[in-house]
Formats: C-alpha cells, structure tokens, sequence
C-alpha cells in the first residue's frame, strides 16, 4: 500500500510519526512535572503547618510551667513574665488558625478532621483558663487544658506526616519531631539535659 503512494505522502509520513511520538513524550513531561510540582507544594504545606503546630506547643508549653509557677507562689511572683508569654501563645494560635483551612485541604482522615476541630474549641476558652489562673483558682483546670493543646498538636503532626513521602526528607521530618515530642514531654528537665550534653 505505501508503495502506491506519492513520494510527498511517503515524506510527510516519515515525519509525522517522530513528531507525533516526540509530542507525546513532551506532554508525559509536562505532565509528570506538574505532579511533581503539586507533590513539592504539598509537602512545603505540611513543613510550614508542622512547624507552626511545634511553636503553638511549645508557647503553651511554656505558658504551662509559668502558669504552674505562678499558681505555686501563691500569686506573688511570675505575673509580668507569665502576661509576656500569653501575647507569644496568643501569636502562635492566631498564625496556625489562619493556616488552619490548609490542614483541611489535605483530605486527612475523619480522626484528623475531629482533632482539629477538637483543637480549635480548646484554644477558644484559653481566656477562661487563664481567667481562673489569675484569680488562683485551685481547679481552674489549666494543666489539662495546656496537655490538650500538646496532645493535638502530636497527633495532628504525625498525621501530617504521611504527606512527606522523599526518604531523606521523611527521616530529617521524624528526626525533628522526636526531638520536639522529648522537649515537649519532659519540659525543662530536657532542656536542662541538652544544655548539659551540649556543654561536654
């Protein structure tokens, strides 16, 4: 059949079928470079959602023990630095609940949705607590209030960890917050114990 055909037919078909096949390999490259850019995007989400989950800890971590120290001298010593780290949790709760609908965006599991509307209701009665903090409240409730924050914030964190799918990165992500789960479970103690280490 292609014998029969004028040497122009036979020419144009010589180059049509490279051109057709290069096209295909063009868009497949465009294709999976767009994957990969959303992979990335998603991935750079979850670090900065990470990282704003570990200062919302570690704030209300910090409030936590000024909190107890305040409660502990019977109002009469603490109150001004204990005022000063309420405006750094504070900060720290506005910036992860403007990034909260990001978290949303994820598609995470019903358990991970409930944890972070379970989230969101803790921080909104944090002016109750500390109502009752600074009117020494024996049961104000303020240290399971503070564990509840640090609680979600694990939870939400190791949810989100699953987005991170490069090895290396995945590793340096989980070698990161085990050292920030540690620091956050044993407080200053574990502070105390690193400046320690750090300084032999």
């Amino acid at each position: 059949m292609l014998k029969n055909l004028p040497i122009v037919l036979k020419l144009l078909l010589i180059l049509l079928i490279p051109s057709v096949f290069s096209g295909f390999l063009i868009y497949q490259l465009n294709k999976n470079s767009e994957v990969q850019v959303t992979a990335q995007t998603h991935i750079n989400e979850v670090i900065e959602l990470t990282q704003l989950l570990n200062n919302l800890a570690h704030n209300f971590a910090v409030e936590r023990g000024l909190s107890a120290g305040y409660l502990g001298s019977g109002g009469t010593q603490g109150k001004q630095a204990l005022q000063s780290q309420r405006k750094n949790a504070d900060s720290a709760a506005d910036a992860l609940l403007l990034k909260i609908n990001k978290i949303q965006s994820l598609s995470l599991n019903k358990h991970s949705l409930d944890v972070i509307q379970q989230l969101q209701k803790t921080l909104s009665v944090r002016m109750n607590i500390r109502g009752k903090v600074d009117a020494l409240v024996a049961d104000s409730g303020f240290f399971h209030f503070y564990s509840a924050i640090n609680a979600d914030a694990i939870t939400l964190t190791e949810k989100l960890s699953v987005y991170i799918t490069e090895p290396e990165l995945s590793a340096k992500f989980k070698s990161s917050n085990s050292v920030n789960l540690v620091k956050r479970a044993f407080g200053p103690s574990a502070r105390r114990l690193k400046r320690g280490i750090c300084k032999r």
